[in-house]
């Protein structure tokens, strides 16, 4: 059975930047994930939000711009990696979690990744935020679970 993953800015930064301190955990990850992907076991999803966010953290990051030219469009390239656009209805539900949950800080990009999840049944996620494990339903993808 083909699981769905829907991967994170914070999974793609550790990727790319070898300062971040899951650089290693995050590289690691990525192999098991291209192997899985490569047997038919996993579908691989992010969303423009996702990526905006991405480029914009790693500017402010002082990452190089030929780096970020060079990952962005790799990402946006990818074969493996499925963009899905937010919507007016995933905006409009987005903003109805942000109202509703005003104990938690999900930044606006974290809420539309969760109602993306619901929305398209998608159960996994690949995240360093600790902001995913309060959402309910959604599972931190290890490997394992395919």
């Amino acid at each position: 059975m083909n699981e769905a993953i829907f991967i994170d800015t914070s999974f793609l930064i550790a990727l790319c930047n070898e300062e971040d301190k899951n650089f290693k955990n995050a590289n690691l990850t990525n192999k098991l994930l291209l192997q899985e992907f490569k047997k038919g076991k996993i579908s691989i999803y992010y969303s423009d939000y996702i990526f905006d966010e991405l480029i914009t953290t790693l500017k402010a990051k002082g990452v190089g711009h030929s780096k970020i030219k060079n990952f962005g469009n790799s990402i946006r390239k990818s074969k493996v990696l499925n963009m899905i656009f937010v919507t007016q209805k995933i905006f409009d539900q987005t903003w109805k979690l942000i109202i509703k949950y005003q104990d938690k800080e999900w930044s606006f990009t974290n809420a539309s990744t969760f109602k993306i999840m619901e929305n398209f049944d998608i159960k996994y996620y690949l995240s360093y935020d600790v902001h995913f494990s309060q959402f309910p339903n959604i599972i931190s993808w290890n490997g394992e679970k395919t």
